[in-house]
């Protein structure tokens, strides 16, 4: 698969992105194309994260350049049996537009594939994919969606998060990690997306209690430890030119207090919120009547299998039957 040298600086003119940047998200969004349109794969998996949210959602503010994807199902065993045969399928599909698979992880929960190619410059460049086998369950209804445009490509017909859970995985990122991409990508959520607020804490408080952090101890915003060099390098270098601001000083200034002003939809915690993420994180149990009266949400909740996994590793940990 290759891309027309001029068709990728006609996009760099009338965006200002970095040239490798377009070629690695016109490739990328072929390669979901692929997938999704491919008889086995479409219908069991979902895109989520920042390619999900700046590609289907937000009219490519910034370049996102890796693909996060959830497969879908809660059986283990059929999980288990297509997860075989889909990477085999995926596998030559890949191979089969000229990648070269440099890595395909082995983890029983998934992790990141590494695709090689090389690029119109001649150097040799990565994608990777990311295949999340233990976040099965999406809380929300799927969309099936077509991205915004990248010069002529565009993708149809993807499934992607539901954008209240899109923003609960984003805020979890960014209370436990804090990236600048994560800042640029909460807060233009929490202060654009005219959300429904008890959808989004019921997402937000189910995505913390799966979080390797106990977000009952977490507050708000902290401290940013990322460095004013790391900040224009990761953010600022992949955003579009009516994006983009001169004095990237002041732009993260002003990024970090849009956030904080923002977190006041999912914070603070009420009491229920925190003793729903109590149980879980210092007792191992799974209390959904702490947060909602449905009962479709209770069954979620408690068959969540990323909620399960981190109960039983709690248990473990603690010593617990």
């Amino acid at each position: 698969m290759r891309f027309e040298e001029n068709d990728i600086y006609e996009v760099q003119a009338a965006t200002s992105f970095d040239l490798l940047c377009i070629e690695k998200v016109l490739r990328l969004m072929s390669i979901l194309e692929i997938i999704f349109h491919n008889d086995e794969l479409a219908g069991k998996y979902v895109l989520k994260g920042g390619t999900a949210l700046n590609l289907f959602y937000f009219r490519m503010p910034r370049l996102s350049v890796d693909i996060d994807l959830n497969y879908l199902g809660l059986e283990r065993e059929t999980m288990l049996a297509d997860r075989v045969r889909h990477e085999k399928i995926l596998s030559d599909l890949l191979k089969d537009n000229g990648y070269v698979i440099k890595r395909v992880p082995s983890d029983h929960a998934g992790g990141k594939w590494r695709l090689g190619y090389t690029s119109f410059t001649g150097l040799q460049q990565n994608i990777e994919l990311d295949i999340n086998y233990m976040h099965r369950m999406a809380l929300m209804p799927v969309q099936i969606k077509n991205s915004f445009s990248l010069g002529m490509q565009s993708v149809s017909g993807v499934s992607v998060l539901d954008i209240h859970e899109l923003a609960a995985g984003k805020l979890c990122a960014l209370l436990s990690r804090c990236k600048p991409r994560d800042l640029f990508d909460a807060a233009k959520l929490l202060i654009e997306v005219p959300f429904n607020r008890e959808q989004l804490r019921l997402c937000f408080i189910i995505y913390a209690a799966f979080n390797t952090l106990d977000f009952s101890t977490i507050h708000g915003l902290g401290e940013i430890k990322f460095t004013a060099g790391q900040f224009r390098q990761e953010l600022i270098a992949t955003l579009a030119t009516n994006v983009r601001r001169d004095n990237p000083q002041e732009y993260l200034e002003q990024l970090v207090a849009k956030c904080h002003d923002g977190l006041s939809l999912i914070m603070p915690f009420s009491s229920n919120e925190q003793k729903f993420l109590a149980y879980v994180n210092k007792y191992g149990q799974i209390r959904p009547a702490l947060l909602t009266d449905n009962a479709d949400w209770h069954r979620m909740i408690l068959n969540h299998p990323m909620l399960l996994w981190k109960v039983f590793n709690v248990r473990k940990h603690y010593g617990m039957e």
